[in-house]
This record gives C-alpha cells, structure tokens and sequence, in this order.
C-alpha cells in the first residue's frame, strides 16, 4: 500500500494505492486521523485501490460521521467497479459521498 496526503485550501486530499485491507489499517488509520485533525473536510482519491476490508469500510464510515459532526465531508472518489458494487452491498453508498472523478469531488464539497 501506497498514499500520499496534500493539504489544500479549504480540504485534505488523501490518495491511496493498494489495498485497504487489514494488514494496513494502522498506517491507513493514522493517515486518517492525521488528516481529521486538520478540521477540513476530505477528499480521498481510491483509483488505484484494489480491495478494501470490512475494516477500511469501517474506517470510512466512521472518518464520515466524525466529519460531518464538524460541518464537514468526505468524499470519495474514483472507486472501480468492483469497489463500487462492494459499496452498493454494504451500502455505504447512501452514507458517503461517492464521485467518479476529482473534478465531481470538488463540486461536492
């Protein structure tokens, strides 16, 4: 697993490569908090992730509600397919802002 974070004006931009399994998710987790810290909402960019654990959904969910309690969000985008199905399964989908690109993401915040 691979990420990089780049603080902007107004939002955090979190991108992740690999996978979001459980192996990682102290280190995902970290970045997280890291980037939660900053009080910005924030956008995480997930083209180049491959799988995500019931833990990194978890994450997700909760990094969710701990922003929108601040008045801010998080948005994620890029998923493939795969990802996407996985997010209608769980529904996820109706908790999270899922956009096809950075440009949508943007728009949403």
């Amino acid at each position: 697993m691979k990420y990089s974070i780049d603080i902007k004006d107004g939002y955090t931009l979190i991108k992740i490569e690999g996978s979001m399994s459980d192996d990682f998710l102290r280190e995902i987790r970290t970045i997280f908090d890291d980037a939660l810290s900053r009080e910005n909402s924030i956008l995480v960019d997930i083209s180049e992730v491959s799988f995500i654990s019931s833990s990194g959904l978890g994450l997700l969910f909760n990094s969710n509600s701990r922003l929108k309690s601040k008045g801010k969000k998080l948005v994620v985008y890029g998923a493939k397919d795969e990802i996407r199905r996985l997010f209608a399964v769980t529904r996820i989908d109706s908790h999270i802002i899922i956009c096809e690109n950075s440009d949508e993401s943007l728009g949403k915040l």
